[in-house]
C-alpha cells in the first residue's frame, strides 16, 4: 500500500478518468498519473511486488494530537510507505524511516515576472509603474536584434537582392539610348538606389544602438529576499503554512527570522490550494508566494510568467517514507540509488519537469518572438523598393515593345477638302 497526495506534477487523476473513471483505463493504478506513479511503477518492477496506490490527505505535521497526514499513516500501519514531495525534516526524520533521497527541491518566494508588468491594450503596452516589482521590469528591446539569426538572414537576403536589383536596374537603363526611355529608366534606378542606400542606413544605426546598449551595463539586479524584507507593498500567502512555519522556525539565518517576525505580523495570507496562490500572483502586482521549487518548476513550464526570488530559503530532500524497521527498507534503499546510476530517475525528472517547456531561466522563447516582431521597417522598405522597381521596369518594357510594334506614322500629305 503506496500512500501519496494530490499536487501536482507528483500525483494526480489523469483528466479521461474524472469523466469516466469506470473505463478500463481509469481501473485500479492506472487511474493516476504523475513523478510519484512513475517512481512507483520503477519500483514495483524492481522489486517485484504489488503496490496499491492509496490517495490521502497531505505531508504529515505534528500537533498536540501527533502526526497526521503521510506521516501518520505510516505510524498507524494504514500505509506500508508513501512517495512524494515530503520535505525530510528533522522531526519527520526522527518518526520514520527515510530512503536515500529521489529528488532534491527547496522553499522560494515566487512572485508574477517582471516582465509581464506590461498590459497590452488596443492602442499601445502600458508599463504598470505602480507595481513594487516596476524597478525590475526589463529594458524595452531595442528595434533591431542583430544577435537573432531569423533578422539577420532577412537582412543579408535583402541586401544580396539589392545589389542584384541595382545592377539589373543600371544594365537595363545603360543598353537603352539616351531618349526619354533612357532616362525613365535612369529615374527607377535612381528611385532605388535612394531608398536601398536609405534603408541600409537606418539597419547600420539601428545595430549599432544595440551592440552598444547590449554592452552597458545595468545597475538592476533581481528583487532579492532583503527587497522584500523592506518593501511594506508587499503582500506574503503560501498554502499550508504548517511547512514554511515549521522551516522558518528552525533557522538559524538572521535574514529568515526577520522574514518570520515580518510575515507573523502582517499575517501571512494562508490559500486553500496552491491553484489559488499563483492566481493571485498572477493577477496582482505586489504578491509574494511561498511554494516548493519543484512545483513552481513545473507550473512556469508553459506560462513562463513568474519568477523565483533568489536561491532557496531552504533546501531539503524527497524520498521514500516508511516504518522504521520496515522489511523493504534495505531494498528500497538499493533501489533508488540503482534507479540513479542507471538514469531512470533523471529520466522521469525530465518527464514532469523540463519537456515540453516553453521557456527557461532568461525565457529565450518569448526574446526569440518578441525579435521576430522586432525586425526592423527597414527590410520591408528594400523589400518594396525591389518590387517596385522590377514593376516599373517590367511596365516600362511594355510600353516600349507596344510603341515598337504599333508606330505612329506622321505624313506630310494634304487631305483634299471638298466642297460643301
Amino acid at each position: 500500500r503506496m500512500g501519496t497526495y494530490q499536487t501536482h506534477p507528483f500525483f494526480r487523476t489523469r483528466k479521461e478518468c474524472y469523466i469516466d473513471s469506470g473505463q478500463d483505463e481509469c481501473f485500479y493504478n492506472r487511474k493516476y498519473e504523475g513523478y510519484s506513479v512513475d517512481l512507483m511503477h520503477l519500483l514495483r518492477q524492481d522489486l517485484d511486488i504489488d503496490i496499491r496506490i492509496i490517495n490521502r490527505g497531505g505531508p504529515g505535521w505534528l500537533s498536540s494530537n501527533g502526526w497526521n497526514g503521510l506521516i501518520g499513516d505510516v505510524l498507524k500501519s494504514e500505509i506500508d510507505f508513501f512517495i512524494g514531495n515530503v520535505p525530510i525534516t528533522t522531526d519527520r526524520a526522527a518518526a520514520v524511516h527515510f530512503s536515500t533521497p529521489f529528488l532534491t527541491s527547496g522553499m522560494s518566494f515566487v512572485i508574477k515576472n517582471p516582465g509581464d508588468l506590461v498590459a497590452t491594450t488596443d492602442t499601445k503596452e502600458e508599463v504598470n509603474r505602480s507595481s513594487p516589482f516596476a524597478p525590475y521590469l526589463p529594458p524595452d528591446p531595442p528595434s533591431i536584434t542583430p544577435f537573432n539569426s531569423s533578422a539577420w538572414m532577412s537582412i543579408i537576403t535583402m541586401e544580396v537582392m539589392s545589389i542584384v536589383t541595382s545592377a539589373i536596374l543600371w544594365w537595363m537603363m545603360k543598353s537603352q539610348h539616351k531618349d526619354d526611355k533612357g532616362r525613365f529608366r535612369f529615374f527607377i534606378w535612381l528611385f532605388f538606389l535612394i531608398l536601398w542606400i536609405t534603408c541600409s542606413l537606418l539597419l547600420l544605426f539601428s545595430t549599432i544602438s544595440h551592440i552598444r546598449s547590449s554592452f552597458t551595463e545595468n545597475d538592476e539586479t533581481e528583487p532579492s529576499v532583503e527587497f522584500l524584507l523592506n518593501n511594506t507593498n508587499i503582500d506574503y500567502g503560501t498554502y499550508q503554512y504548517e511547512e514554511p512555519r515549521d522551516l522558518f522556525k528552525n533557522t538559524n539565518d538572521t535574514l529568515l527570522k526577520k522574514m518570520k517576525v515580518k510575515m507573523d505580523n502582517d499575517k501571512i495570507i494562508v490559500l486553500k490550494s496552491h491553484y489559488q496562490g499563483l492566481h493571485r500572483v498572477r493577477n496582482s502586482d505586489g504578491f509574494a508566494y511561498i511554494m516548493d521549487e519543484r512545483e513552481f518548476q513545473y507550473e512556469n513550464l508553459k506560462s513562463c510568467d513568474l519568477m523565483k526570488i533568489g536561491q532557496n530559503l531552504f533546501t531539503y530532500n524527497y524520498a521514500v517514507g516508511t516504518r522504521k524497521g520496515y522489511y523493504l527498507n534495505e531494498k528500497i534503499d538499493a533501489s533508488i540509488q540503482r534507479f540513479k546510476e542507471n538514469g531512470y530517475l533523471e529520466r522521469i525528472f525530465n518527464k514532469w519537469f523540463v519537456e515540453g517547456s516553453e521557456c527557461n531561466g532568461n525565457q529565450t522563447t518569448k526574446d526569440a518572438a518578441r525579435d521576430e516582431r522586432s525586425i526592423p521597417y527597414s527590410v520591408f522598405g528594400m523589400a518594396l523598393g525591389i518590387g517596385l522597381s522590377i514593376a516599373l521596369s517590367v511596365l516600362a518594357t511594355q510600353l516600349e515593345n507596344r510603341r515598337k510594334n504599333n508606330p505612329v506614322k506622321f505624313t506630310d500629305e494634304l487631305t483634299p477638302m471638298t466642297d460643301a
